[in-house]
């Protein structure tokens, strides 16, 4: 089987399972990120009025912070404040932002493989997807005009964590750590090739190491047929990992 994209005269669907050029799955039906309940942790704490502020139903969200979903104030009178739209706020800048935009045959952008946290729907053609620090994905990018395909893109990169250096690509906010960038359509389907391999091994690509997308992008780019990832191979990166190297 080979792989061809659509939007050129003649040209038909790609044969791979997952990697046939198709529009995002998910942009009509958005999630929200939620923020999860948990034990609250915090004191009481006494303002310069001396009010007490009381923890209640608290709540936390992505980034590893923690606080209060709502806060009771007593004193003069008793009155409950609902923290939950502050928390949501921090919650989306904890997360790295994707944005995709898709006008059919002419400007598509599409993610081939990474674990969303959350969705937002922007306008009918736009949507914005939100990763936790740590999660891997792919973001494919291809464009074409009247004669035929214009560019062809794929990067593999992985979210971070706020206050962590990152590299800045296109259509990410702020940014992540790069860990593979492909530009035009013979080497971009290589790189599709090498995430069926991993499909194929049993290995969510998701949760493959990433030193193995670092791997793919160096032999690509030296015109080398990169090494497999079998099960054998995800093991031993999970047990490193685990070991804390």
């Amino acid at each position: 089987m080979r792989l061809v994209l659509s939007g050129t005269a003649g040209l038909v669907l790609s044969g791979t399972r997952d990697s046939s050029y198709q529009e995002p799955q998910g942009c009509e039906e958005p999630q929200n990120s939620a923020v999860n309940g948990g034990p609250s942790n915090y004191p009481n704490i006494t303002e310069s009025y001396g009010f007490f502020l009381t923890a209640c139903a608290p709540g936390d969200f992505a980034g590893g912070l923690r606080m209060p979903g709502r806060l009771r104030m007593t004193g003069l009178g008793t009155r409950d404040i609902d923290f939950t739209p502050f928390a949501r706020a921090l919650d989306k800048q904890a997360l790295t932002e994707v944005q995709l935009t898709w006008i059919e045959k002419r400007y598509e952008q599409w993610l081939r493989f990474g674990r969303v946290a959350g969705e937002q729907i922007v306008s009918r053609h736009t949507c914005i997807k939100r990763f936790r620090p740590g999660a891997v994905f792919a973001l494919m990018r291809w464009n074409a005009n009247n004669y035929g395909t214009v560019h062809s893109r794929i990067d593999i990169v992985q979210a971070l964590a706020r206050g962590e250096a990152f590299t800045t690509v296109p259509f990410v906010r702020p940014g992540g750590e790069l860990l593979l960038s492909v530009t035009g359509w013979p080497k971009v389907e290589k790189v599709l090739r090498a995430i069926d391999a991993v499909e194929t091994a049993g290995v969510d690509p998701c949760d493959a190491s990433p030193d193995h997308w670092r791997h793919v992008s160096a032999r690509i780019a030296v015109g080398a047929q990169p090494r497999l990832y079998g099960k054998d191979r995800h093991e031993a990166w999970l047990k490193r990992t685990a070991l804390g190297l």
